[in-house]
């Protein structure tokens, strides 16, 4: 077998020479203008070398895994079941009652509710962000209390 052995060239962009001989315990490394870029980079995270668990997936431990979250899962859902049947829904259609405009609409509430209460309202076929509904929202409307009144103003188009 043949053994060459090349010199390097004189501008090489690796570590200089005297990086690589043996330096005395007292005697520091002369600072290489590009060592504190390199070294901002060479660390375990960026390089990748930094140990990580990796369990051994038996079957007696996967299953058991398995079985505590879903214990875990089942007690969050039986609670959630829970929290939800003691809340109370009422419902009441008003489609037919009036063909716009401001009319009451009357609830009777056979049980006794503890405050904050929360009124909500549903619609059907209708899409918040069609361009009509958003043309005509009045933040005006929305803030001030009071009677609401039908006067549309500069909203008119819907």
């Amino acid at each position: 077998s043949l053994l060459v052995m090349a010199a390097a060239p004189e501008c090489s962009s690796g570590p200089p020479e005297d990086s690589l001989r043996p330096r005395a315990q007292g005697q520091q490394q002369q600072a290489h203008p590009q060592s504190r870029h390199r070294k901002q980079y060479d660390n375990d995270l960026i390089q990748q070398r930094i140990r990580a668990w990796q369990p051994l997936l038996s079957p007696k431990w996967v299953i058991a895994t398995f079985v505590a979250f879903a214990a875990a899962f089942i007690a969050i859902g039986i609670g959630l079941v829970e929290a939800d049947k003691s809340t109370n829904e009422q419902r009441v259609d008003y489609t037919d009652l009036a063909n716009g405009g401001v009319f009451p609409v009357e609830m009777e509430i056979n049980e006794d509710m503890n405050a904050p209460i929360y009124v909500y309202y549903e619609l059907t076929n209708f899409y918040q962000n069609h361009r009509r509904y958003i043309a005509s929202r009045d933040y005006f409307q929305l803030a001030r209390p009071g009677d609401v009144s039908t006067n549309r103003g500069a909203n008119g188009d819907c």
